[in-house]
């Protein structure tokens, strides 16, 4: 009788046969160089997405001898929790040439989180990395800081992190600031950034579309 993971390669083979423009969040996923989702070979991430298909629990024990959830696929999109501290969101967007790129969001920890926004080709060819420090409003010093206490000031602002995830409609990402050594209004604010902007090298450069949450 042939093997689940022998099903398994022969739809990943028949997915990749896939002309670019054609390839679904399916076949990206499926693609995903090992060395960005070392948690799941490619026959876990197949399970996971038939799994998904067949509305069962997708969970599978992971390479690292956890646990791994695909939490949704939606569209051109999906999200999965591969440990306790870290999870990734997929999206696959469309560019004004016409064509599609791939936008990883990997994000770790757990009460404090902090993640990446990258963007590659179809192929995975790595693009460029947004850097979401540039996104965000900077971040006012107390009113009363002295000049003896300023340093440390500036030190607890070094220490925030950023965490990202793709808004519900698509079009942009959410980035939330985690300043747990700073006053409380700080920490946890969030803003919308428009994605169309960021997906051309020159307006990631100089474009900034954001609104407060």
């Amino acid at each position: 009788m042939t093997s689940f993971r022998h099903i398994i390669g022969a739809l990943f083979l028949s997915m990749l046969s896939l002309p670019l423009s054609a390839q679904s969040i399916d076949t990206i996923f499926l693609s995903m160089p090992d060395t960005l989702c070392p948690y799941l070979d490619k026959s876990q991430r197949a399970e996971l997405l038939d799994f998904a298909r067949r509305h069962l629990k997708a969970e599978v024990k992971n390479n690292l001898k956890g646990t791994s959830t695909l939490d949704t696929i939606y569209g051109q999109r999906l999200s999965a929790t591969l440990s306790k501290s870290r999870h990734i969101e997929l999206a696959k967007l469309p560019t004004a040439q016409g064509d599609s790129m791939i936008c990883l969001i990997n994000t770790i920890g757990m009460k404090r989180e902090e993640s990446t926004v990258k963007l590659y080709t179809l192929q995975w060819k790595h693009m460029r990395t947004i850097d979401l420090n540039s996104l965000m409003p900077a971040l006012p010093f107390p009113s009363d800081v002295s000049a003896d206490s300023l340093s440390n000031a500036a030190a607890k602002h070094d220490l925030q992190t950023i965490s990202a995830e793709l808004s519900s409609d698509g079009k942009a990402i959410i980035l939330k600031r985690h300043t747990p050594l700073l006053p409380s209004k700080t920490n946890g604010e969030s803003i919308r950034v428009e994605l169309t902007p960021l997906l051309h090298a020159s307006a990631c450069r100089s474009t900034k579309k954001y609104q407060v949450g």
